[in-house]
C-alpha cells in the first residue's frame, strides 16, 4: 500500500496539474494530430495515477485502450480525413454544448466534495488491514466459502491469497474469466468488428464502384 506523506502528495498535484493542462490543450488546439498527442498524454498521466492507488490492473488497461488505443484511432481519423478542413463544419449548438458542459462538470464537483472518502487510517479492525494489506485465507467451497485473516485447522479446503492492495490483479483476471466471461467474450467481438469495420474504411475504393 502506498504511503501518505509528502513526497506521494507533491507528485499527485502535479500529475493533477499536466492532466488539468493537457486537457485543455485537447480542447483548444486547431491541429487534431497535435490535440491526439495531448489527449495520450492526458489518458497516460491518468494511468500514473492508477498505478499510484495500487490499481495495476486499471492503469494497465488505461495505457492499453486508452493510450494505445483511442489516441492511435484518433492518429488515423486525421490521415483518413485529408480534406479535413472542407468536411468539418462549424457547429451551431456551441453555446449548447458549453452549458451542458459546464453543468456536468459542477455535478462532479458536488459530487466529489459531499461524498464521504474512506481511508485506510480509518478502519480499526486489524482483521480488515491485514486482508487489505498483508494477506487472507478463503475456507470452504463453492458457495460456502469463509474468508478470514488468520489460517485454520478446521479441515476445510483453505487457500492463501494476497492482500487486496498488493495484488488485484490476478482477483481481477480472476472475476474476468470466470463469473463474467461471457460479457468478456462479447467484448473481444465487439473490438474484433472494430477493427474489421477500420480497414473497410482504410480500403481505398475500386474505380468504378459506386460505394
Amino acid at each position: 500500500m502506498i504511503e501518505n506523506n509528502l513526497f506521494i502528495d507533491v507528485i499527485f498535484y502535479v500529475l493533477s496539474a499536466v492532466i488539468i493542462c493537457l486537457s485543455i490543450l485537447v480542447i483548444f488546439i486547431k491541429d487534431i494530430f497535435r490535440a491526439s498527442i495531448a489527449l495520450a498524454g492526458t489518458f497516460l498521466n491518468i494511468a500514473i495515477i492508477y498505478f499510484m492507488l495500487n490499481a495495476e490492473f486499471i492503469g494497465t488497461v488505461q495505457i492499453l485502450v486508452y493510450v494505445g488505443a483511442i489516441s492511435v484511432l484518433m492518429a488515423f481519423a486525421v490521415m483518413f480525413l485529408r480534406s479535413l478542413s472542407q468536411s468539418a463544419k462549424p457547429s451551431s449548438y456551441r453555446p449548447f454544448s458549453f452549458f451542458i458542459s459546464v453543468l456536468v462538470f459542477l455535478s462532479f464537483v458536488v459530487g466529489i466534495y459531499n461524498i464521504e472518502w474512506s481511508k485506510i487510517n480509518d478502519v480499526n479492525d486489524e482483521n480488515i488491514i491485514e486482508v487489505l494489506s498483508d494477506k487472507y485465507y478463503e475456507l470452504g467451497y463453492g458457495e460456502y466459502i469463509y474468508i478470514t485473516s488468520e489460517p485454520s485447522d478446521s479441515g476445510l479446503l483453505e487457500i492463501e491469497n494476497k492482500g487486496v492492495f498488493i495484488d488485484s490483479t490476478s482477483v481481477i483476471g480472476t472475476f474476468l474469466v470466470q463469473e463474467y466471461l461471457l460479457a468478456f467474450q462479447i467484448v473481444g467481438l465487439i473490438l474484433v468488428v472494430g477493427v474489421v469495420g477500420g480497414l473497410i474504411i482504410m480500403k481505398e475504393p475500386d474505380e468504378g464502384s459506386n460505394l
